[in-house]
């Protein structure tokens, strides 16, 4: 997935600005790491309940995002905003147990401790990784495009 992201970015950065001015960049490595270590995990849950649970369990992930956005960012959320986020929430968990329910191999929905416990690492591993990602496009001075191919290209070769 990530070498077709990776093209998709690349395609039209060479079209637009080439690879003359293309300066590379560790720092775009971190974010790619996080995301790495946060599908492992995901992976590794698994073995601790069902993948519709899974789903249901890291939207927890939406609600840390917009809480750290609203301490480090100083971003302000109005009611209405947090009420379109737990109705999301609500959304993907109905839309996820629904579905689980339709197949006969996957009736049993269960959570043990540690699934509750990944998903709140997951979540906050999720939420540092959007961080430090839009921290890294808002303070770098590259073009956009130059920023993408860097992040994908670390994430294919992580």
């Amino acid at each position: 997935i990530e070498l077709v992201k990776l093209v998709m970015c690349l395609v039209p950065a060479l079209c637009t600005t080439g690879l003359s001015s293309f300066q590379p960049s560790l720092v775009f490595a971190v974010p790619s790491l996080i995301y790495c270590a946060n599908n492992n995990l995901y992976l590794f849950a698994l073995n601790y309940t069902t993948p519709p649970t899974w789903n249901v369990l890291i939207q927890s992930r939406v609600v840390m995002t917009a809480l750290t956005y609203r301490i480090i960012f100083g971003r302000q959320i109005s009611a209405v905003r947090w009420v379109a986020l737990l109705l999301l929430m609500l959304g993907i968990a109905l839309a996820q147990l629904a579905g689980s329910s339709s197949s006969p191999a996957s009736q049993d929905i269960y959570v043990l401790p540690q699934a509750l416990v990944l998903s709140v690492i997951s979540a906050a591993i999720s939420t540092a990784a959007s961080i430090i990602t839009e921290y890294l496009f808002k303070s770098d001075k590259r073009p956009f495009l130059e920023q993408q191919v860097q992040m994908y290209a670390f994430g294919f070769i992580i």
